[in-house]
């Protein structure tokens, strides 16, 4: 998911909610009973995308956190009821370990969506989603703002050199050392690992 915006208050989706094949198929994933998780892709990987009349501006600039709050007002009212899991970025500590000097900017914009999405939609849980090997440097200033750890990791066999899906804690230290708490839970994505079993962590 991706805010996009081509002038102030001009989104990408229909005018009326009856018009909108998206809201149809998160209504429909929903009325099935699963659990849906959205990405926003602004912050995506080494990638930075912002509407182009907000391009240039740093993430913690007043105007463009003013639109974000209107974004996410917006979209939240047409599809917060659908959503279970939110993360404000994904795999956003390869930008972010390219650009640290922007970090602190982006912690303002997450807090802002926190702000915003606690108020409208309080039971939409919320994160940033890193890769793992970015969980020791950047979870430490997302924690106490998000409701779950949210990382991908791929093909994790193959990285931690097992031959079976058992995965021994020794192997995944970055993780268990983030997730060393019981709260909040933890998500992981993309495992990447073609099996018929089942990781786990004995």
């Amino acid at each position: 998911m991706r805010w996009l915006e081509t002038e102030p208050g001009k989104y990408s989706w229909s005018e009326s909610p009856s018009d909108d094949a998206f809201l149809k198929e998160l209504s429909e994933l929903k009325r099935q009973g699963f659990t849906v998780s959205m990405d926003y892709t602004n912050l995506f990987m080494d990638h930075k995308h912002l509407p182009g009349y907000l391009e240039g501006k740093s993430l913690d600039d007043a105007y463009l956190l003013e639109r974000w709050e209107a974004h996410l007002m917006a979209i939240l009212a047409r599809y917060g009821e659908s959503i279970d899991l939110l993360s404000f970025g994904l795999e956003v500590d390869t930008y972010f370990g390219k650009h640290p000097n922007e970090w602190k900017s982006f912690l303002a914009y997450f807090r802002r969506g926190v702000a915003v999405a606690r108020r409208l939609r309080p039971k939409i849980r919320l994160s940033v989603t890193l890769q793992s090997s970015g969980l020791d440097r950047f979870w430490k200033d997302l924690s106490a703002d998000c409701d779950f750890l949210s990382t991908t990791y791929y093909a994790p066999a193959a990285l931690w050199k097992v031959t079976d899906l058992r995965c021994p804690r020794s192997r995944s230290p970055a993780l268990l050392r983030a997730h060393a708490r019981p709260d909040p839970p933890g998500g992981g994505q993309e495992e990447g690992l073609p099996s018929r079993g089942r990781l786990s962590f004995p």
